[in-house]
């Protein structure tokens, strides 16, 4: 993956670069902060880096500070479904459409102070785009994390304004995942997910 320039509407610029082995301290950091202690361990990262079609990747500042990051990989029509709980037939049912490959956007965050800056707008455009380009994937889903308690799901209006499109909403997605420490809910993560589908 080669340096990249993101630009966004004030006229800042930003470069995406992927995650290094020797920033897998920085980058479990960055995801506890983001996400939530330990759904993204060093041992999880370390393997995703070995693995094809899997990237994470931080967004930076010239200054070379980390804006974010995003994480996502290339996989097919029938993994995408396990992941979601659902046969291929009943995903197929909400998407209408059975892709060969799909890109799976698992897990984005912009940092503070650089947030209401349209930066996930931009990095999500660019991991379509790099996707499709690079390894031909034909369509692209994102499961959005709907905070306990909220009415809103913060990353909705930013993946619409991709074109993506609701399919599905699953009651306590991440509540067996072992560990977590959600910073919404008190014991096990209660929160649930709102799953969104684009073809590319």
């Amino acid at each position: 993956m080669s340096f990249e320039i993101i630009s966004i509407p004030k006229g800042a610029n930003f470069y995406v670069c992927p995650l290094r082995l020797e920033e897998l301290d920085t980058a479990v950091k960055v995801c506890d902060i983001s996400v939530g202690k330990n759904l993204y361990t060093k041992d999880y990262l370390e393997k995703s880096l070995r693995k094809d079609n899997h990237f994470f990747v931080f967004l930076r500042d010239f200054q070379n500070e980390i804006a974010g990051y995003i994480y996502f990989y290339v996989e097919d029509f029938s993994q995408t479904a396990q992941f979601l709980k659902m046969t291929p037939e009943g995903l197929k049912n909400l998407t209408q459409d059975q892709p060969e490959k799909i890109i799976h956007i698992r897990s984005i965050s912009i940092l503070e102070p650089y947030r209401r800056q349209r930066l996930a707008r931009g990095l999500i455009g660019w991991a379509l785009k790099y996707a499709n380009q690079k390894v031909k994937a034909t369509a692209a889903i994102v499961v959005c994390w709907k905070p306990r308690g909220q009415d809103c799901v913060p990353l909705a209006r930013t993946v619409e304004d991709l074109k993506f499109y609701y399919i599905a909403s699953i009651p306590r997605f991440w509540y067996n995942v072992p560990n977590l420490e959600c910073p919404y809910c008190e014991d096990r993560c209660q929160c649930d997910a709102v799953v969104y589908y684009k073809k590319l």
